[in-house]
C-alpha cells in the first residue's frame, strides 16, 4: 500500500500514513479552510488500510491546536480505528498534549471515553512541537 504523506503548514497538520513503516501520524495545527477536503484522502486511505491492517496499529496524534471541523474528522478516524480493533487487531492511540494544555488533554480523555481503543495520554514540554 502506497504511503500517504502531506506536510503541514501554518493551518494544516502534517499527516503521514505508512503501513510498511507502521507510522500513522497527525501533527501540528489544524484549522483548515475546508476539513472535508483536507481529510478526504487520508480517510479513504484508512478505509483501505482497515481491510488488511497491521497486527498492531499505533496512531499518533500530536495536535497543539485544532478546530471543531478537525474534531469531527478525528471522530471518523477513531471510528475506523475502532473497527480495526473489533476485527481482532491491536490499536493504540498516542494522544500528545503540551504539559499545561488542559483543553487538549481533556479532549483526549473525552475521545478515549467514546471509543473502544487503547488511548495513551502523553504530555510533552510546552516549548517543543
Amino acid at each position: 500500500m502506497k504511503p500517504y504523506i502531506r506536510i503541514g503548514d501554518h493551518s494544516n497538520p502534517t499527516i503521514i500514513l505508512d503501513k510498511d513503516k507502521n507510522l500513522f501520524l497527525i501533527r501540528g495545527r489544524s484549522f483548515p479552510e475546508d476539513a472535508e477536503v483536507l481529510f478526504e484522502e487520508p480517510l479513504k486511505w484508512l478505509e483501505e488500510y482497515a481491510k488488511a491492517p497491521n497486527d498492531h496499529t499505533i496512531f499518533t496524534i500530536k495536535l497543539y491546536y485544532y478546530n471543531s471541523a478537525t474534531a469531527r474528522k478525528l471522530l471518523e478516524v477513531f471510528e475506523i480505528l475502532q473497527r480495526i480493533k473489533r476485527s481482532g487487531k491491536k490499536v493504540t492511540v498516542q494522544w500528545y498534549y503540551q504539559e499545561e494544555d488542559d483543553v487538549i488533554r481533556e479532549n483526549g480523555e473525552d475521545f478515549a471515553l467514546l471509543f473502544d481503543i487503547d488511548f495513551e495520554l502523553l504530555s510533552y514540554p510546552k516549548n517543543s512541537k
